[in-house]
């Protein structure tokens, strides 16, 4: 993984601070650990030179030790990660699969599925004694009792439904009610054992994904100018400088007051003209 891709991660770990943020608490609390320990040494050893060496070698110590404990923390929140990434990939890649390509990969997930016929809503099959009907459905439709109501009512023998999604709690407690085995495998489930027979996406396919996912979420100085200057924001910059103006009023007059009017103003006029600007050429046909 290049260092580019390692500060991403390490910046997410640290609640999206950046890396001067990261810094300046790096240095703050070193400087504190430093002189708790200098004053505790001092009281002790009544010795300003031995009390500063010792603290700062035990700064030292606890600084090692520290960056270990992250070391072992970003690995584990990169693995996790990339553990989260592929599993996305493996289910977005199962939504678009051909109903053939659907089918095969449930057969090699399951070791085996027997009499593997089309449905409507994806196939059907037989795994042992149960008969398995497979939705080939988005991961984010979830399964209600609506969709597998006609099935119950037409099957008498042990069934066993498959699906890329979650099942509602109203579909889950249907299944519960019948007095006959009933098993329920959910996305969640299927996941675990692509993860149990090491069928999810490579290595490499999970960091390529990381990386795009990276690139979506840096701010760049085209998507701030973007935010700066959008047309929901002329109205407010004009409250803001108006604001600005009149307060003088109640707290007494500032030389910097009339400077953050005026940078409001004009935002709200750059604001103005770059939207303006977009109308004319929306309405030219220019994109």
């Amino acid at each position: 993984m290049d260092a580019k891709m390692l500060r991403y991660y390490q910046k997410q770990m640290h609640g999206g601070r950046s890396i001067v943020a990261r810094t300046i608490d790096f240095v703050v609390f070193r400087l504190f650990i430093t002189v708790m320990m200098f004053w505790v040494l001092l009281y002790y050893s009544r010795s300003f030179t031995v009390s500063i060496i010792i603290s700062i070698f035990l700064t030292m110590a606890v600084s090692l030790a520290v960056l270990k404990i992250n070391k072992i923390r970003t690995e584990r929140f990169i693995k996790q990660d990339l553990k989260r990434i592929k599993e996305k990939c493996l289910l977005e890649t199962l939504t678009f699969m051909t109903k053939d390509k659907f089918s095969e990969y449930m057969e090699k997930l399951f070791d085996g599925l027997e009499n593997i016929k089309p449905w409507d809503k994806g196939f059907t099959a037989r795994k042992n004694e149960a008969k398995v009907y497979a939705f080939h459905n988005h991961p984010r439709s979830m399964i209600d009792v609506s969709d597998i109501l006609d099935v119950l009512r037409a099957n008498n023998e042990a069934l066993l439904f498959l699906s890329l999604s979650e099942f509602s709690d109203n579909a889950q407690k249907l299944c519960d009610g019948i007095d006959r085995e009933i098993t329920l495998i959910s996305g969640a489930d299927v996941l675990k054992l692509a993860a149990k027979h090491n069928m999810l996406p490579d290595e490499e396919e999970a960091e390529q994904r990381s990386q795009r996912e990276m690139n979506t979420s840096i701010l760049t100085l085209e998507r701030i100018r973007q935010t700066t200057l959008s047309k929901k924001k002329i109205k407010r910059y004009v409250f803001c400088g108006v604001i600005v103006i009149l307060w003088p009023i109640v707290t007494g007059f500032k030389f910097y007051y009339p400077i953050i009017a005026a940078v409001c103003f004009s935002l709200a006029v750059l604001a103005f003209r770059k939207s303006r600007h977009s109308e004319e050429s929306g309405r030219m046909g220019i994109s």
